[in-house]
């Protein structure tokens, strides 16, 4: 009887190992995928922040350029307001 029962019980243990293997295997296939998916979505992340950097940086050289051009506008039309005062003074009958 135990010639019979020991191969049928190693059989079966062989069986269930084998099964465990494979649900491991397959397990970490499943991760390995679910990594890639991950990995591709951080790589992504990444260059929309960098293009968002990027934009933020050339944003704010335009903003710069356009605080310099009011800015030399702004002294511009002081000058010429002075002189215009200037000019009204002068012309002023005394």
């Amino acid at each position: 009887m135990f010639k019979i029962v020991v191969p049928v019980l190693q059989t079966i243990l062989s069986a269930g190992a084998i099964g465990a293997f494979v649900y491991v295997v397959g397990s970490l296939g499943s991760l390995q995928v679910q990594l890639a998916s991950y990995q591709t979505g951080q790589a992504l992340i990444t260059q929309r922040v960098d293009s968002l950097e990027r934009s933020r940086e050339s944003t704010d050289k335009f903003v710069d350029s356009l605080r310099t051009t009011s800015q030399r506008q702004e002294f511009q039309i002081s000058q010429f307001s002075e002189s215009l005062k200037a000019m009204a003074l002068m012309g002023r009958p005394k």
